[in-house]
């Protein structure tokens, strides 16, 4: 899926159906469901002007790039996406950062929706922190445990890698707690000669001798994430109304 599609599915909040199941009669104030919908309409905004960015980037890096690069010459259309790309390149990381903040807010603020779904039970996994919320799953992964939620534990259990090892390790360590990082460089750009999609990469030294003799490439997809974020929200919608019907 271009990076176009996914914005325009992204326009239907995917959890609709289940908060207008769950909230019938919303009062206005400001609580869990006026919390999860400030969260999806950032989430979204910050999406939308990220990927837009990165189809401005794409196009400058298909042909703008190997002008400069070779001394040719801008045909109109060129100097139009070449403006635009000069324009839009210094906001990228920012919209990047702010892109992965607000996907792991959406994450923790989904979770108040289900709350309710947990009455009468003893042990409750967080409705504030979805690492926790995981976590909590991951520990009790014996299929008699909740077994009326198994299928959305498996879920959480083998179908969520992406949250882990990509948004909230970034997250985490190279954006909100960078003072425990390792030494590193970041940039965005295309780390794959002939990739089309930009993207945000770590640069972390493996020694700390010489710091970048040896090197790892940490990367964050944008695109790809948007799509992993999506597949799971779809899951939690259908799932937990199936658990109301």
């Amino acid at each position: 899926m271009n990076v176009k599609k996914i914005i325009e599915s992204a326009k239907n909040d995917p959890l609709h159906s289940l908060i207008s199941k769950i909230y019938k009669n919303p009062d206005g104030y400001f609580d869990e469901y006026q919390a999860y919908k400030e969260a999806y309409y950032f989430y979204y905004l910050s999406m939308e002007r990220l990927f837009q960015e990165m189809s401005i980037a794409s196009r400058w890096r298909s042909s703008c790039y190997y002008i400069l690069k070779y001394g040719g010459k801008y045909s109109t259309q060129e100097r139009k996406i070449a403006t635009k790309y000069n324009y839009i390149k210094k906001y990228i990381e920012l919209d990047y950062v702010n892109f992965i903040i607000h996907a792991r807010i959406l994450l923790d603020r989904i979770l108040p929706l289900i709350r309710n779904f947990f009455d009468g039970h003893k042990n409750k996994p967080s409705f504030i922190s979805f690492a926790d919320h995981k976590k909590f799953f991951l520990r009790n992964n014996d299929v008699s445990f909740y077994k009326p939620f198994e299928q959305y534990a498996h879920y959480l259990r083998n179908c969520t890698d992406w949250f882990d090892n990509e948004l909230k390790f970034i997250r985490d360590k190279f954006i909100v707690h960078h003072f425990s990082a390792p030494k590193h460089l970041k940039l965005t750009g295309f780390p794959n000669f002939g990739a089309c999609e930009m993207e945000y990469i770590f640069i972390v030294p493996e020694n700390s001798g010489k710091p970048f003799t040896k090197t790892k490439t940490i990367l964050c997809n944008a695109k790809n994430l948007a799509e992993e974020i999506n597949k799971f929200l779809n899951f939690f919608n259908n799932y937990w109304i199936s658990q109301l019907e």
